[in-house]
């Protein structure tokens, strides 16, 4: 085991680390009642489901550029970069619209959500899991490249903390469906973008583009939760009850 490969189970053992890693600091950060195991490997479960099957429908309705490179190599010539900029689109949006609908079902409907950061939390292990499964789908294959995959594992949980995020407040009424809608569309064109980069010519610019919608992701990450945190407090702040006034001798 020797060479890419190993680097490749590398990539694997580090992602599993810093899933493990980013689910314990964010569940010691919430108050009150963490949200439990059962349904953080719930959610886990379905993030990586969503994975395969968004998958499925990548590979079934893409373009195969390099098959069609053999069979029609003038289309490819005219239009290759229309189909790579459509693939990527497709990509984008169908994967982030199959972590939507995960956290549309799993948590906006559940009525044992109790905290905005309960809904947050489980939308980044949605992302967690559909990055951990996808990672293990592209790293079996010969073409994959280690360092992107590792990149990308930060790029699912950006943009599921961005709709995470959303539908937390739309759970608590604190927004409306505009919200929800921009949020799925920010996600798409975030995932889109760095999916864009990857396809650039060269070998440093898109891995600079990368390394840095990656950090921006990783940042936005902190910085929704801890925007989650806030809202729960303003919101603890408006629905406290006032207490009574006591009259003094029934005066």
């Amino acid at each position: 085991m020797e060479g890419p490969m190993l680097l490749r189970y590398i990539v694997l053992a580090l992602e599993v680390g810093l899933t493990a890693g980013l689910i314990f600091w964010m569940r010691s950060s919430t108050r009150g009642i963490p949200i439990s195991w059962k349904h953080i490997f719930k959610i886990l479960a379905a993030g990586g489901g969503v994975a395969l099957v968004s998958a499925l429908v990548v590979i079934r309705y893409s373009f195969n550029i390099e098959a069609l490179s053999t069979t029609n190599p003038d289309l490819v010539e005219q239009y290759k970069g229309w189909m790579v900029f459509l693939n990527v689109v497709g990509a984008g949006t169908v994967e982030e619209l199959a972590k939507y609908t995960v956290g549309v079902f799993f948590l906006v409907s559940n009525r044992r959500v109790h905290k905005l950061t309960d809904i947050i939390l489980s939308m980044i292990v949605v992302g967690l899991g559909f990055s951990l499964v996808e990672d293990i789908l592209y790293l079996l294959s010969t073409d994959a490249v280690p360092t992107y995959r590792l990149l990308s594992f930060y790029l699912h949980s950006g943009t599921s903390a961005i709709m995470g995020y959303a539908l937390g407040r739309f759970h608590f009424g604190l927004t409306g469906y505009r919200e929800l809608v921009r949020a799925l569309a920010a996600a798409v064109i975030l995932h889109c973008c760095y999916n864009l980069a990857l396809h650039l010519e060269g070998t440093r610019l898109p891995l600079y583009l990368a390394f840095t919608l990656t950090l921006f992701i990783s940042l936005q990450i902190f910085i929704l939760f801890r925007k989650s945190l806030e809202e729960e407090y303003a919101l603890e702040r408006r629905t406290r009850k006032k207490p009574r006034a006591v009259k003094l001798l029934n005066l």
